[in-house]
């Protein structure tokens, strides 16, 4: 699923140490975190809030195993009390920009603006546009000439205002994709809409289109690559009975693991759009391939008639059963007995008819 801008799965979790989030998250914030405020605290405290994430870390590392990715640069949001990464086709580390501060002009909050000159300090690869502010215009011009790859998520919107996001942002930066996304959590299947993936394909044939679900399980998102997605983004947690709506529509580190390496098999199973015998079907064509045999016994001289003539599997191996009806009318050189195999030696100038 390698694509010019990034493939991912976005994991998502709650964040650790860092400044703690508001008391109430502001809509479109993501996940509160599970520990914030004295909601809950993570059994044992502060040592196995750490050991959680450090466990989480190492799941994402091991996703290595199923292609070259690495935990570097991970990083994120904190004050929301989450963490953001990126795993999965097309992209090989961890790490990913997403701006979601303030919309107020309290100068103690942080405001998109400022979020955006920070990730891009970061030398993040790639900036996340949330479907929030996908209709943001001002922030995504911001966003679009710092030049580096953006992934831009299309909950909440229409067709119409994603053709203008498409005008806005492709003359500043070419290196973008959307994904189809429905922002609700859990998503229930009938929600996902996973054909404007193909409309968007349609819409818009020269950037990638992707998913970001938020679904439960991963089959969903499995069959959005099937139809095409190029960036798989899901949300990953650590416990999804945690407080917060978010994380029931989480993955697990094991799940996110298998969701890549379902994905990885997704994509080996494309293969070509190019229909032919292929060499491991050799055997089972040798066995079980059919070839035109006589139904009769046909004396030499005799002009072959379609009643003649039938299909079986014989040997030695004699024309293929799509040459049946070009046998039509040609002149048996010998005498052919029931249930034996038409051969080109059994049969006078034979010539392959061209099908239009």
């Amino acid at each position: 699923m390698g694509t010019s801008c990034c493939g991912a799965a976005r994991a998502r979790a709650t964040a650790g140490p860092g400044p703690a989030p508001p008391h109430r998250n502001r809509r479109g914030s993501g996940a509160p975190s599970a520990w914030a405020n004295g909601r809950r605290a993570p059994p044992g405290g502060k040592a196995n809030q750490r050991a959680a994430e450090a466990g989480l870390m190492e799941s994402y590392a091991r996703l290595g195993g199923l292609g070259p990715i690495s935990a570097k640069g991970l990083m994120g949001s904190r004050q929301r009390g989450q963490r953001k990464g990126v795993v999965g086709p097309g992209t090989r580390r961890l790490g990913c920009g997403s701006a979601r501060g303030s919309r107020g002009a309290d100068s103690g909050r942080v405001t998109l603006s400022m979020a955006v000159e920070f990730l891009h300090e970061l030398d993040v690869p790639f900036f996340k546009v949330g479907s929030g502010d996908t209709n943001n215009f001002p922030y995504l011009e911001k966003t679009a000439k710092k030049g580096r790859p953006m992934v831009i998520s299309s909950g909440m919107q229409s067709m119409n205002t994603m053709h203008q996001v498409y005008q806005i942002v492709k003359p500043i930066n070419p290196n973008f994709c959307f994904l189809q996304c429905t922002s609700a959590y859990p998503l229930q299947p009938e929600d996902v809409n996973l054909r404007v993936i193909s409309a968007y394909q349609s819409a818009f044939p020269d950037i990638p289109i992707g998913y970001s679900g938020h679904e439960t399980g991963i089959a969903i998102s499995v069959a959005a690559v099937a139809l095409g997605a190029k960036v798989v983004e899901r949300h990953v947690t650590l416990d999804k009975t945690w407080k917060g709506s978010d994380h029931q529509a989480s993955l697990e580190p094991k799940e996110l693991a298998e969701l890549v390496k379902a994905i990885r098999t997704v994509e080996r199973a494309m293969g070509s759009p190019i229909k032919q015998l292929l060499p491991c079907e050799m055997a089972c064509n040798e066995k079980l391939g059919k070839s035109v045999v006589a139904k009769v016994t046909i004396p030499e001289g005799t002009v072959l008639t379609l009643d003649m003539l039938t299909v079986k599997v014989g040997e030695p191996k004699g024309f293929a059963p799509e040459a049946i009806f070009d046998l039509v009318g040609q002149k048996a050189k010998t005498t052919i007995e029931e249930d034996e195999t038409i051969t080109e030696q059994a049969v006078e100038n034979h010539v392959k008819k061209v099908k239009c």
